[in-house]
């Protein structure tokens, strides 16, 4: 039997060891983010929550991938390594999402829309920035392509 002192050393012990577990990225990617500043408006897929999967891909790959291998890499286990992250994306709200960046391969953004239209996915070309503004109406994805990079400097989209 372990004295009150080794089981509290072990407690803490295994405490420290679950949490730089959690603190860790599952990709294992460099320190460097990419913000994504994401606005859906009330309107975007019909007022229902749908899902925004990122994901490190060639230009080639992303001119290739249809909505339907993409859908399935949503809950894909095991998860595919170049997936950056999935994010739950609510009409009506604004949400920053932080996203490992890749170091020498472009971004690819899929919005799994309801309904899917012909703007479900967007390519971040490199060099990325250090942030992207994006805007969500209806079924339609804008990405402010005049933003410096640096949403914290200017107002989203004028407003």
């Amino acid at each position: 039997m372990l004295g009150q002192g080794a089981g509290l050393a072990l407690a803490l012990l295994l405490f420290f060891f679950l949490l730089s577990g959690c603190a860790s990225s599952w990709q294992g990617a460099s320190a460097q983010q990419i913000l994504l500043k994401v606005k859906a408006t009330p309107d975007a897929n019909k007022g229902r929550i749908f899902y925004m999967l990122v994901r490190a891909s060639s230009e080639k790959q992303f001119l290739t991938d249809s909505y339907p291998d993409i859908a399935a890499l949503v809950f894909a286990e095991p998860r595919d390594p170049n997936v950056l992250g999935v994010y739950s994306i609510i009409p009506g709200r604004t949400a920053e999402f932080s996203v490992p960046m890749p170091d020498k391969s472009p971004v690819a953004l899929y919005f799994l829309f309801t309904e899917p239209s012909e703007n479900w996915n967007h390519l971040l070309g490199m060099p990325l920035k250090p942030s992207y503004e994006i805007l969500i109406q209806d079924h339609s994805v804008v990405l402010d392509e005049h933003s410096p990079g640096n949403v914290f400097c200017c107002p989203f989209f004028g407003g």
